[in-house]
């Protein structure tokens, strides 16, 4: 739904790469949505570099919660997930209206990167640990039950072990449903490949090995909280390692990155319907 990004965080190189934030016009994105929906498509996923400045750069005064109120208005979209949200630009009024419209998954993707306010402030973030911290708790105010994907950066110059504590702690007292992490790498032209204070590579990948460990640990701990639970899926497609079963995903899951359920045995399922089936077991967190 955009292209480019303003955000010019030290270490990324994409605002250099693909220049700055400009939005697709409403008009052009809900005729995209109907050429979809037209082929069978039931989810639209927007994706930007930074969700929530959607429409910032448009005459007209339409923003996120806006353009989602026009997708779920097109006969047969039936779920609207929202990845890519920039803690710094998500405001109260934003998730309000946002999760005010039934059509949007109570699924978010929030990229924080840390939660060191030192850190954020030398990666150019924007965003504070306290102003995170109460996002998350508006939005879980808002729907107990919403699914949390978050991204997360180790070994930015400058990360003592206070600062890792630090991360590691909010890891385990959040309970993501679903993170991604990645190391730190000093990019060409950027900022941050000239900072000071760079990490040893062996304990980037020890700060990452045992990040991943607390996250899959806390990943696993939410998703057996569904067993027993039924769920409205949508079913994607054939299971590619048993031709009987079929993978669905709940409103929890977004496509490819979140994992899914193996459906078998059910009457008459196809590609592209909505089913509702009681989750029986776990077999692993997908991060």
């Amino acid at each position: 739904m955009s292209d480019g990004c303003d955000n010019r965080c030290s270490y990324c190189t994409i605002p250099m790469i693909r220049g700055p934030y400009r939005s697709i016009s409403p008009a052009k994105v809900l005729k995209e949505v109907e050429y979809l929906t037209a082929g069978g498509v039931k989810e639209i996923v927007l994706v930007a570099q930074d969700s929530c400045l959607y429409g910032k750069d448009l005459d007209g005064n339409v923003d996120l919660a806006d353009l989602c109120r026009l997708i779920a208005r097109v006969d047969g979209v039936e779920w609207i997930r929202v990845m890519y949200a920039h803690p710094a630009h998500l405001s109260d009024d934003l998730m309000d209206r946002l999760f005010a419209i039934d059509k949007v998954c109570r699924y978010l993707d929030m990229p924080i990167q840390h939660i060191s306010g030192k850190i954020l402030k030398k990666m150019r973030r924007h965003s504070k640990p306290d102003r995170i911290k109460q996002i998350i708790k508006r939005l879980r105010n808002i729907d107990k039950s919403i699914s949390l994907r978050t991204t997360l950066m180790v070994g930015f110059p400058g990360e003592t072990d206070d600062d890792y504590k630090k991360l590691l702690d909010f890891v385990e007292q959040t309970e993501f449903d679903y993170l991604g992490a990645f190391c730190f790498s000093p990019e060409e032209k950027t900022e941050a490949r000239d900072f000071s204070e760079v990490v040893d590579s062996q304990l980037i990948d020890e700060r990452f090995e045992l990040l991943i460990d607390v996250a899959e640990r806390v990943a696993s701990r939410r998703a057996m909280m569904q067993i027993g639970k039924k769920q409205k899926l949508l079913v994607d497609w054939l299971s590619a390692d048993d031709s009987a079963c079929y993978e669905a995903r709940s409103y929890r899951q977004a496509p490819e990155i979140d994992g899914y359920y193996k459906i078998c045995n059910g009457p008459n399922i196809h590609p592209g319907m909505f089913i509702e089936a009681v989750i029986k077991d776990i077999d692993r967190a997908e991060l």
